[in-house]
């Protein structure tokens, strides 16, 4: 499969498909897709590209679980929401770039990020506020994290439990950080910005090596 004009995604949809290659979208400025459904491609284990159009807002739970093959996936421009685990399993993804658009992660039992081998993050230019519980989730393969200087409010329970991150440069304009934002990573050295209002609880809790 080399190419498919998607139309519509639904649940298991593309996880039927499991030997699917390439899913490329023709006709990205007419794309009507909003959302990605859960497990929409779980288990496409021979699944190496996916061009996502930008209208996207919602990727779900596990929509591209266990695709072992899958090199990258550049989240849409449009982007507002996360599933669980919505890229387990995908152990060749080490790097994701988050877009300004994106305002909430999935929270409960599981996490967005919960199962990934991200090893580091951007946010883009333009991001204001670090959504809540982001890569909460013991991301144990997180090293570094790359804020925008647009950047404001860091959001709670952030980066909690990413324990390989060592060290962040907080941006000069941040005046708010969430509670457990950093708590239980391995951070050495921090400095705070002077324009910071708030630090919430526990931000930096049991930061042993602070």
């Amino acid at each position: 499969l080399a190419e498919l004009d998607i139309s519509s995604i639904g649940v298991l949809y593309w996880a039927m498909k499991p030997n699917s290659k390439h899913i490329m979208h023709k006709k990205k400025k007419n794309c009507k897709i909003t959302i990605i459904n859960e497990r929409s491609f779980y288990n496409c284990i021979n699944l190496v590209q996916i061009d996502l159009p930008d209208q996207i807002t919602r990727i779900d739970s596990l929509a591209f679980g266990n695709c072992y093959k899958l090199e990258e996936i550049i989240l849409p421009k449009n982007l507002e929401i996360l599933g669980y685990s919505f890229i387990s399993g995908c152990n060749l993804i080490k790097n994701i770039t988050i877009p300004k658009s994106f305002r909430k992660a999935h929270t409960g039992n599981y996490y967005s990020f919960v199962g990934s081998s991200i090893e580091e993050v951007t946010f883009e230019e333009g991001t204001t506020n670090i959504a809540d519980s982001i890569f909460y989730g013991e991301i144990t393969t997180l090293k570094n994290i790359n804020f925008p200087n647009s950047l404001t409010s860091i959001g709670s329970y952030s980066f909690t439990k990413c324990s390989s991150l060592t060290e962040i440069n907080i941006p000069k304009n941040v005046t708010y950080i969430g509670s457990s934002a950093f708590s239980f990573t391995n951070i050495k050295t921090l400095i705070l910005p002077n324009e910071l209002i708030t630090l919430s609880k526990s931000a930096f809790e049991k930061c042993e090596q602070l």
